[in-house]
């Protein structure tokens, strides 16, 4: 636990999505962006890859349900995938300007959530 009155200094959240190894997250990544994403990690690269793939086949669904085009990172050299959201931000803007960015951001997340949702349970059913 951090000391009590010391600001937080991890730059992600994770949130679960009520699918092991499947999780929403929000984090700070590099060149001032804002990453929003489905995080794809069930433990095994190949069905990783065949949940991806899966949902990849709904991107026309997903992203209407978005409300926006994603991010389709299959991350051939790495054990998991994504499909992320990012927009301009840093954890170093003032205060003034976190507070509407961590809004968006949770708006983000739900979002993810409600675009994601209908197709988890039946990729992974599918493995």
């Amino acid at each position: 636990p951090r000391p009590r009155g010391r600001p937080p200094t991890d730059t992600w959240y994770n949130f679960p999505s009520g699918t092991t190894g499947l999780t929403y997250s929000a984090s700070f990544a590099q060149g001032a962006k804002v990453r929003t994403e489905l995080y794809i990690d069930v433990g095994e690269v190949e069905k990783n890859k065949a949940i991806f793939d899966l949902l990849l086949a709904h991107r026309q669904e997903i992203e209407a349900v978005f409300g926006e085009k994603l991010e389709w990172e299959r991350m051939e050299s790495r054990q998991a995938s994504r499909v992320a959201a990012y927009r301009p931000g840093s954890i170093t803007l003032p205060s003034d300007q976190l507070d509407p960015l961590r809004d968006d951001i949770v708006q983000r997340l739900l979002r993810l959530k409600s675009a994601f949702a209908p197709w988890l349970a039946q990729a992974v059913a599918t493995l």
